[in-house]
């Protein structure tokens, strides 16, 4: 048990560590490659496509990228919001360490965002929404953010 505990706490830092440690190696070569990547078995495939979809900007990745905020794995919803906040600006009150009820609050402002098309502007780029910054600051139930 303490074992599995341990691998837990460690595995997204592992992820994380040898996502860095590739550096600028490219994983994909096509945008096509990269959405197809975002939904890989294995967790630093999911990474790596994360992270070349951002440097590319691939705006067409953003759905997957919402629905990555939501993986099992930390460094996986780490590298989505990062990802995100650095093609639209927006986090939209998301904590990728927090627990999956309060995720789910930020999960929901981003399904909105990207069913309205917000992402597809070159400007995306914006402030965030008040129901955003009152998910974020906890003093808005689930239920009660509306946008």
């Amino acid at each position: 048990m303490l074992r599995i505990r341990w691998r837990k706490r460690l595995r997204p830092k592992l992820t994380a560590a040898l996502v860095l440690c590739i550096g600028a190696s490219p994983s994909c070569s096509s945008s096509h490659e990269v959405r197809r990547g975002m939904n890989s078995p294995d967790a630093l495939g999911r990474v790596l496509a994360i992270r070349e979809a951002a440097e590319s900007n691939d705006r067409h990745s953003v759905p997957l990228l919402v629905d990555r905020l939501e993986d099992e794995d930390e460094a996986v919803r780490l590298f989505a919001i990062k990802a995100l906040d650095k093609m639209t600006g927006n986090r939209l009150g998301y904590d990728y360490a927090k627990p999956a009820d309060q995720r789910a609050v930020a999960v929901k402002l981003w399904r909105e965002y990207v069913e309205a098309g917000r992402h597809m502007s070159p400007d995306a780029v914006e402030d965030e929404p008040p129901a955003a910054q009152a998910a974020a600051d906890g003093n808005v139930s689930p239920d009660r953010v509306e946008q």
